[in-house]
């Protein structure tokens, strides 16, 4: 069961042709996980199983275990299990401080400029 529900979930995620594939590649993974590690059918997984499951994610970043569980509440939801996800409270995912970057042509005329003459103001 768990091979033929994961493949039908697969067709319906590259169906929408909204994620990327590596997206859907790691929505699958991580679904084949729990699969693997629960030893049970998606359609038996209860509400319990998924909170031990999430409990047992230790040493993982914040921002991983909100995008798990976006995966499953993405997944369960799907699979018209919505009781199993329910007690998930979803934090939005806190975004990464990143380096400044350079917008236009001009901009990086400036900063190749600046680089070759750091002696100017």
């Amino acid at each position: 069961e768990q091979q033929i529900v994961l493949r039908d979930y697969f067709e319906r995620l590259l169906s929408e042709n909204r994620l990327k594939a590596r997206t859907i590649y790691l929505y699958v993974v991580h679904l084949y996980v729990l699969g693997h590690k629960l030893k049970k059918p998606y359609s038996s997984i209860t509400q319990q199983d998924l909170i031990t499951y999430f409990a047992q994610m230790h040493g993982q970043s914040p921002n991983s275990i909100i995008i798990q569980q976006c995966i499953m509440r993405r997944f369960f939801t799907w699979l018209e299990k919505k009781d199993v996800i329910a007690w998930i409270k979803f934090a939005k995912r806190k975004k990464r401080a990143k380096a400044g970057r350079i917008q236009t042509s001009k901009q990086l005329i400036w900063y190749l400029f600046y680089l070759a003459h750091p002696s100017l103001p």
